[in-house]
């Protein structure tokens, strides 16, 4: 028996190239429910540093789930990827 009271999980991943908001609508089709894109999944040029680029998320009822794709550098040609699971509020 879990002593857990909020149980979630989260992921990171590197995706091992640029995302697109095409290949997040991808990901998201397979959840079975809507899931709501922000961003354009391309990096502002004046950013330094990490940075989100997009973001998507929505809930089966029972958890919500949120995708966070950051770039980590200007000069980097990869994303990295944060699946969170929670439970719905």
């Amino acid at each position: 028996m879990s002593t857990n009271p909020c149980p979630s999980i989260a992921k990171r991943w590197d995706a091992g190239k640029s995302l697109s908001v095409d290949d997040l609508k991808a990901v998201g089709s397979t959840a079975g429910f809507p899931m709501n894109i922000e961003g354009t999944c391309t990096r502002r040029p004046t950013v330094g540093g990490t940075t989100t680029v997009c973001n998507s998320s929505g809930t089966d009822g029972d958890y919500d789930y949120k995708f966070n794709v950051s770039s980590p550098d200007k000069n980097d040609q990869t994303n990295f990827v944060v699946l969170l699971v929670e439970p719905h509020r």
